[in-house]
């Protein structure tokens, strides 16, 4: 009986000890999937927060993008209101320039009357769309703003004593402040515009050398230096 129990005795013990690895075993194995899922747990929430801010700004875009659809659409419905009053006011502008013209330094008379002419015709025109003709409108009145900035002199032909006598002039336009001319023949007579009197006066010929340069600058026939040329008063 007591061998018996000695027998039973050493061969009950190591099973234990195998019980016990193998309990080990699974609670390693236990632990180690469980800071798997933890890992993986916390991976998602990263993932999942990265998402809720890319969602809230395509969110933020697209209410964006609604509100200038919003805008868009309003002001479709306002382009026909728009497309009438375009057109008055285009013709405003180019009753404004004809008046300026006619109030300023009688320079380029045929060009610039052509020129209005030209916008007169287009604004008839249906071929013609409401973009070109603003654009062409706005250019006339920016090369007109350019005269009052700049310097030249051309050859034309002034009735000066008003007699209906036509003389052939070299005529030099300083900005919009003076008109001069002097004629091409061997006289040279020098004058100038007079604005209060809307008519041409002949100026003394101590002033014939000083507009002759002055015209021959104006073509970049000479390199510019300081000249002195009559200049009326302002008005």
């Amino acid at each position: 009986m007591c061998g018996s129990t000695i027998v039973c005795a050493q061969v009950g013990a190591p099973a234990d000890q195998s019980v016990d690895a193998d309990a080990d075993r699974s609670i390693q194995l236990a632990q180690a999937s469980g800071d798997e899922q933890l890992s993986a747990y916390n991976a998602v929430l990263r993932q999942l927060s990265g998402l809720v801010v890319y969602n809230e700004l395509r969110q933020r875009q697209l209410e964006n993008q609604l509100q200038e659809i919003e805008e868009i659409r309003a002001g479709i419905v306002q382009v026909p209101d728009l497309e009438q009053q375009v057109p008055p006011l285009l013709i405003r502008m180019i009753e404004g320039l004809e008046d300026f013209i006619a109030l300023d330094l009688p320079f380029l008379p045929e060009e610039r009357a052509n020129g209005l002419a030209e916008m007169q015709l287009v604004m008839e025109s249906t071929d013609v769309s409401v973009a070109d003709k603003m654009r062409r409108i706005l250019d006339a009145w920016a090369i007109e703003n350019e005269y009052g900035r700049s310097v030249s002199a051309y050859q034309t032909q002034l009735d000066l004593d008003g007699t209906g006598t036509m003389r052939a002039v070299d005529l030099l336009r300083v900005g919009r402040v003076a008109m001069i001319y002097q004629t091409t023949d061997e006289a040279a007579d020098t004058g100038a515009w007079n604005p209060s009197r809307n008519e041409w006066v002949a100026l003394g010929s101590e002033h014939r050398n000083s507009v002759r340069q002055a015209v021959r600058m104006a073509r970049s026939q000479v390199a510019p230096e300081i000249v002195l040329v009559p200049i009326p008063p302002p008005q």
